[in-house]
């Protein structure tokens, strides 16, 4: 482009040297090389033609002129288009970047997780082999019981055979002894009679004199020996007794060591039961702790390949970070070069199209508002207050300053009126040097709900924009500067600065955004 003016100027610079325009012409095209060469390029005008005379070279400047008018134009609406997908593209890399960042951070979290989990599940698996080969040796031990206490209970049940035997022998005893007594008994009996028999005997023979002597002496004999026989019949009579008496009590503690056999007999076959279903729960636990130690070997082999994975997942996620990383500074420096690019293409000025008719309006709006602030600090107001006191309970937080209610009753209406000038306008308003806005349009003005989504949209005055495109356009000391913004809403605009300065000193700047589509039209 610098190009083409340079050849175009040397070009007329040649011709009016050979004096091929005429004195007029030669003013007009020296005077539209001096526009074409400012800071602030006007290409707008052509060079006149005088009435009724042809001047080809006059003609071929004006038809390099519309050309190159055109293509500034287009290439204005190139710039903006490619700003528009270079500003996309940030956003998406950008967005992009942090996911990649947060995917590593996560992965990293994973990670250690993992290894964390690989560490319990080793331990896991010592402790359930440890587990498994202590119960394999109580259920060992427990199965030995089990045939300790069987063969107890064998003996038991032996024992009480035998004392059920012993006790039929006892009663057995007990009737043959009581058999005896009575056997004594009638013994007694029968010597008492024979006892009473042989006194009469005697008493006889003793009558019959002589004669019964030698009765007599038997008689005595009998008496003798049936007096013996009933001291023998005492005697047995006694030890029967006794005898029965030890008998009874053998019966008793027989029946007692009977009736303790038995009950240690039923206790020991519920312990055997109750020991065989421990066994058998022992046998299911062990064959469980089994299958859970196989299972934990296939999780210890499965997580260590899920870790390795992950290890790689974790390397591949900080390289696609910091690939990320640098294609997000080359996007940033991408989108500079193109938005210095566009700020070059618009510095000329060719006199029709959507940006001259944006630039004319929100200069137009500049003037006017630099002109009221001036007014107001005429007036004594600190317009250049930054103690910025902070309000309510908000999101993003909201800040006061001194001049902020003069700014809203005596801006608001023409920064509304601004706003329906700009084709495509979605805001057109004043921000200080630190990005602060103190009014904004009455749609944007609304009370504070509490609600973060509404409030976003709803109330957007009195805070800072302090994304990088809203401090440079805050801080912006060119003529203009245009660039491609992304908003907090979400929106994709055109965004254009233009200083405003109080009594010689900058106080910030008019920010205007629009829709980018309108530069295509």
């Amino acid at each position: 482009m610098a190009l083409l003016l340079v050849l175009g100027g040397v070009a007329l610079f040649a011709a009016l040297k050979r004096g091929g325009v005429g004195g007029g012409a030669q003013s007009d095209m020296l005077e539209a090389l001096a526009d074409a060469s400012k800071s602030d390029a006007d290409l707008s005008r052509d060079v006149p033609l005088l009435p009724g005379r042809s001047n080809p070279l006059v003609e071929g400047y004006n038809t390099f002129l519309t050309k190159l008018r055109a293509v500034l134009d287009e290439v204005r609406k190139m710039s903006v288009s490619i700003a528009r997908e270079a500003a996309a593209v940030k956003k998406r890399v950008t967005d992009t970047t942090a996911s990649a960042v947060r995917q590593g951070q996560l992965t990293e979290t994973v990670f250690t997780a993992s290894e964390e989990a690989t560490k319990a599940i080793n331990q896991i698996s010592t402790h359930t082999h440890q587990i498994s080969d202590s119960t394999n040796a109580n259920l060992n031990a427990a199965r030995q019981s089990l045939v300790e206490l069987r063969d107890v209970r064998s003996r038991i049940e032996g024992v009480t055979n035998k004392l059920n035997g012993f006790t039929t022998t006892v009663n057995t005893l007990t009737k043959r002894s009581v058999s005896i007594r009575e056997v004594v008994e009638l013994i007694k009996a029968l010597s008492e009679q024979t006892n009473m028999l042989a006194l009469n005997a005697a008493i006889e023979a003793a009558r019959a004199g002589e004669a019964g002597r030698g009765f007599a002496v038997v008689a005595d004999e009998v008496r003798h020996l049936a007096e013996r026989a009933r001291t023998a019949s005492d005697e047995i009579s006694t030890n029967i007794a006794e005898m029965l008496k030890l008998v009874d009590s053998t019966q008793h503690e027989t029946q007692q060591i009977v009736g303790d056999i038995n009950t240690t007999n039923h206790a020991v076959a519920n312990s055997a039961q109750r020991f065989e279903g421990m066994v058998g729960d022992f046998e299911r636990t062990s064959t469980q702790l089994l299958d859970v130690a196989s299972a934990i070997e296939e999780l210890t082999a499965t997580n260590a390949q899920v870790n390795d994975n992950v290890h790689e997942i974790h390397r591949l996620s900080s390289a696609v970070a910091e690939q990320m990383q640098m294609s997000q500074k080359s996007t940033e420096t991408l989108f500079s070069a193109t938005e210095r690019i566009q700020d070059l293409a618009c510095r000329f000025k060719i006199g029709y199209g959507a940006f001259e008719d944006a630039l004319n309006a929100v200069r137009a709006y500049r003037d006017l508002i630099q002109g009221k602030i001036e007014a107001m600090a005429d007036r004594g107001v600190d317009v250049f207050d930054q103690n910025y006191r902070p309000f309510g309970d908000c999101e993003p937080p909201k800040f006061n300053v001194s001049y902020a209610d003069a700014f809203e009753r005596e801006l608001q209406a023409d920064c509304d009126d601004a706003l329906t000038r700009i084709k495509g306008g979605a805001y057109c308003v004043p921000v200080d040097v630190n990005g602060y806005l103190a009014v904004h349009h009455a749609k944007f003005s609304k009370p504070l709900t509490g609600n973060k989504e509404v409030d976003l949209w709803g109330n957007r005055t009195r805070r800072y924009f302090k994304a990088p495109t809203e401090i440079r356009a805050a801080k912006n000391t060119q003529p203009f500067l245009l660039q491609t913004y992304l908003r907090d809403t979400g929106e994709l605009l055109c965004d254009m600065a233009m200083p405003i300065y109080v009594k010689g000193r900058h106080w910030g700047n008019v920010r205007a955004g629009f829709d980018s589509a309108v530069m295509l039209a």
